[in-house]
């Protein structure tokens, strides 16, 4: 019995299989993503159930004190509706943060309770004095050095791309923020922009792009279908 499967479509499934088989793709396969289901730490999954998941993992968005408020509630906004596991981090040892515009946010934990290993990216949001308050906070500079160092994702947003300048995230990455905080980006090529990501690092430049912002993290965590049917689900 065969089974050509995608090679009827001219797709190879093993390269060493079809060496050859001057095999041409003929069509492209789209799928728009339904469903997406979370396992449990030790679960096996895909063909054979040969591929054992290793643990869950969790983004981390991180308050202090002066926050941009819109910058954090439509990042964790729309990263919840890509189903995204993410919680939000108070820096002191209160989980109520009052942002720049003396909105109150009750975050998820404080940052004494979590010890970050199943972080799979670190965000950062905006605003004044709030950017500040995060970078004088070492215990969240030395996690971000650690999270660097193991080639994962991190972002930043506004004011707070200067943190990722100061600990030298952005040597030769393309980068933006707030207008005025560009001598702070060091070594990065500064852009004109909403947003960009360059490697493992995401910067956007103001509350005004943060839909931008927020998609291209989606985007780089579950993949630019998902981020344009969340685009879509918001009419954006």
């Amino acid at each position: 019995m065969v089974r050509p499967g995608l090679s009827i479509y001219g797709y190879k499934s093993n390269e060493k299989m079809y060496e050859k088989l001057d095999v041409k793709p003929i069509a492209k396969l789209k799928s728009r993503i339904s469903f997406i289901k979370e396992v449990e730490e030790g679960t096996s999954i895909s063909y054979s159930r040969s591929f054992i998941t290793n643990r869950k993992m969790k983004t981390y968005i991180f308050l202090a004190s002066g926050f941009e408020e819109t910058e954090y509630i439509a990042t964790i906004d729309l990263l919840r509706r890509a189903k995204i596991d993410v919680e939000s981090i108070s820096i002191s040892e209160e989980k109520e943060v009052i942002g720049a515009h003396n909105i109150v946010i009750l975050a998820d934990k404080v940052f004494s309770e979590v010890d970050f290993s199943d972080a799979e990216m670190l965000i950062l949001p905006g605003g004044m004095p709030g950017t500040n308050n995060l970078n004088n906070f070492k215990p969240l500079l030395e996690i971000l050095k650690k999270h660097y160092s193991e080639n994962k994702p991190i972002a930043a947003i506004c004011a707070a791309p200067l943190i990722f300048g100061q600990l030298g995230f952005l040597e030769n990455q393309k980068a933006c923020c707030y207008p005025g905080f560009e001598q702070e980006l060091k070594g990065a090529n500064v852009l004109d922009c909403s947003a960009v990501t360059s490697g493992e690092v995401i910067t956007g430049q103001s509350a005004g792009g943060v839909f931008d912002f927020a998609l291209q993290i989606i985007s780089k965590l579950r993949g630019k279908e998902l981020a344009q049917q969340i685009s879509e689900q918001i009419i954006y």
